[in-house]
């Protein structure tokens, strides 16, 4: 019950977030070239913390991870990424993408039918190539810019508006029926991929 609130006040509060980002950008058009750092003296800071982290935990996990076929590995990496087309259906409709939005509508309906839940990319295979949209993206249409440069504990740098884009993908189904443990198991899952793609496989032992 307390989730599902939650999930309600996020949807509120980007609302406004949105109507005044849109009242802004009917008067200043949006600049993507400056991204401003005024927390500099805490982003250093976490981002001393993130990099302990990473060489202590996520390092050791990503050589442990290495150890697996890399077609196991590429079937989780896609079971992961299957997750995200709802996601991107929707915020290609938001930015009048309709072609787009049924493209991830319908990588969504055959992976998880043929792709036995997306372990297998049937609908790339078939032509179908995947086309993520976040919803930073959407923010970025309607003229919200870059805003303060962040480090944020445990996932690294973002931009607010990055930050945000995030918050609300996360409150797309199928994100929205997730327990914390299994939200957890996701995000940590997809960062192992992402970090030992990273990682210098060459002195990887």
């Amino acid at each position: 019950m307390i989730y599902a609130l939650f999930n309600r006040l996020s949807v509120v509060i980007v609302g406004i977030f949105l109507f005044f980002s849109a009242s802004v950008a009917a008067i200043k058009p949006v600049d993507d070239s400056l991204i401003s750092d005024p927390f500099e003296g805490v982003n250093r800071v976490v981002w001393d913390f993130n990099y302990a982290l990473d060489q202590s935990i996520y390092v050791p996990a990503t050589k442990a991870y290495l150890h697996l076929p890399e077609g196991s590995r590429e079937a989780i990496n896609n079971f992961i990424l299957n997750f995200d087309e709802p996601s991107s259906a929707v915020n290609h409709l938001l930015m009048l993408d309709i072609e787009s939005s049924m493209g991830s509508v319908m990588r969504f309906v055959v992976n998880t039918t043929f792709g036995i839940g997306g372990l297998i990319d049937v609908a790339g295979r078939s032509g179908l190539k995947r086309n993520r949209a976040e919803f930073q993206s959407v923010l970025a249409m309607v003229g919200v810019n870059h805003g303060p440069y962040l480090m944020v504990p445990f996932y690294g740098p973002r931009t607010t508006r990055k930050l945000v884009g995030g918050i609300v993908d996360g409150l797309y189904f199928p994100f929205s029926e997730f327990t914390y443990f299994e939200y957890l198991l996701h995000w940590g899952t997809d960062a192992l991929y992402k970090r030992a793609i990273l990682l210098d496989q060459r002195s990887f032992n």
